[in-house]
């Protein structure tokens, strides 16, 4: 492990690291170059993004340049920050996702509620929410496809052609994000019912 508080003389480096952990440096208020971050992602890393650091003043005057700040990183994968700071100390998890099981409740001191501007891509996806507002989101890049729900065999349309492959990856328990149709993070005969209510109504 590596710890670091002058991420730019690390930012270039990044693929000696199997994961990241990066957030706007305090109290400099200085976020570090986005595009490596993307081809750190793009190439199969992993990066942990944390919002509501602040700058220098430490208040809600700060989010919306923090938000400005991560946007090329965010909005790559289809995300955004809020402009605002959320308030939120401790957040009860109901969210089944694998990243957040066994989980009963996280503490995220005061950060940007995350967007979704993607929605019809489940590559990347809102995972926890309070009052309606994203708290926890992820993003899947483990495999290149569509990102649309149901299709399977990753030719732009979900039809009966996604059937046989949707089969085949029940059969052998192997993972897909297009074939995670009740988008519990696996793929499994729990996902035969939302499947099948998508192939009836294309």
């Amino acid at each position: 492990m590596t710890l670091t508080t002058t991420i730019e003389d690390q930012i270039q480096n990044l693929t000696f690291f199997d994961a990241i952990f990066v957030g706007q440096e305090h109290p400099t208020g200085f976020i570090p170059d986005n595009e490596p971050l993307i081809n750190y992602v793009k190439s199969g890393g992993s990066v942990y993004l944390f919002g509501g650091v602040a700058g220098v003043s430490s208040t809600s005057a700060d989010a919306p340049g923090e938000a400005a700040g991560w946007a090329p990183f965010l909005n790559e994968f289809g995300f955004e920050f809020s402009g605002y700071y959320n308030l939120q100390l401790v957040t009860p998890i109901q969210s089944s996702h694998p990243v957040l099981i066994g989980l009963d409740s996280l503490r995220a001191g005061n950060g940007n509620f995350i967007s979704d501007l993607t929605p019809n891509n489940v590559r990347g996806r809102i995972i926890q929410t309070v009052n309606g507002e994203g708290i926890f989101a992820v993003y899947d890049g483990r495999q290149d496809g569509s990102g649309l729900l149901g299709d399977v065999n990753l030719d732009g349309d979900v039809d009966f052609s996604d059937i046989p492959p949707f089969i085949a990856l029940l059969s052998s328990g192997g993972f897909q994000v297009e074939a995670d149709t009740d988008q519990s993070g696996d793929v499994n005969f729990a996902d035969i019912p939302a499947f099948i209510e998508i192939l009836l109504n294309q």
